[in-house]
């Protein structure tokens, strides 16, 4: 059996690990920031606003077909990104006149 450990030892090893876990915390912030070029404040306030960071573009379409949901944009993705929505663009593409 291993002996009991003393206030001093326990301390020091507190300590070791807080380091450890100081050193980890680092490398985490840099591998966040390589991957997806933001830092973990960065990240968690794009996850708790839900909507991660928005393009003017996107932005645009929001405000103007009301979209204000996650719903509401997963609806309009879904009516826009059908085969009737792009052959019509295709064709409007192809002969604008008509």
């Amino acid at each position: 059996m291993s002996k009991p450990k003393n206030i001093a030892e326990q301390i020091e090893e507190l300590q070791r690990d807080t380091e450890k876990l100081k050193d980890y915390q680092k490398l985490l912030e840099k591998a966040l920031k390589i991957e997806f070029g933001a830092g973990r404040n960065e990240i968690e306030k794009a996850l708790q606003k839900g909507t991660g960071t928005v393009s003017d573009f996107e932005r645009k379409i929001c405000q103007f077909f009301s979209l204000n949901s996650v719903e509401d944009r997963s609806q309009f993705l879904a009516t826009i990104c059908s085969d009737s929505t792009r052959n019509f663009f295709e064709k409007r593409r192809e002969n604008p006149e008509e």
